[in-house]
């Protein structure tokens, strides 16, 4: 009868030990893969951000360098796509207060019009002025702005 008691106390504690174990392994495992999907979530969105940042740079050096509107008119859609793109990608990352205004500010970039961007003011050559891409440029470079502070 002892014999079986003792043998039923090694059983008893090898179970414990086991069950032990397999709840403090699930406990290591589950941190385990908290903190590997947030590094994941982290690295994804500093990704999205560095790609954004990328799109938003090209499209402004692009719209600064560009001195015949005709040209820069062409590739207008096209841009202005990526952008929307790029910048939908991105949005659900960012912290409510930033969020809203980085919204705000891609929306009044997309509501831009052909005619909005195309705008010259000035009657003749050394006086035309082409506000439609300053205004455009002006407010790419708010949006980028805006991230100044990640950009390390």
């Amino acid at each position: 009868m002892k014999m079986i008691m003792c043998e039923t106390l090694i059983s008893n504690s090898q179970l414990a030990t086991f069950l032990l174990s397999l709840v403090g392994g699930g406990s290591i495992n589950n941190l385990s893969a908290y903190v590997t999907n947030t590094f994941q979530w982290k690295r994804d969105r500093r990704a999205r951000l560095t790609q954004f940042l990328s799109v938003a740079g090209e499209w402004r050096t692009k719209t600064y360098r560009s001195a015949v509107p005709e040209k820069f008119m062409k590739d207008f859609p096209e841009d202005i796509a990526r952008f929307g793109g790029a910048y939908i990608a991105l949005e659900p990352d960012l912290s409510s207060p930033k969020r809203d205004n980085f919204h705000r500010l891609c929306d009044e970039i997309i509501s831009m019009t052909d005619a909005d961007v195309a705008e010259m003011v000035g009657a003749t050559p050394p006086h035309l002025k082409w506000r439609g891409r300053d205004e455009l440029l002006k407010r790419i470079e708010a949006v980028i702005a805006l991230f100044d502070d990640e950009k390390s």
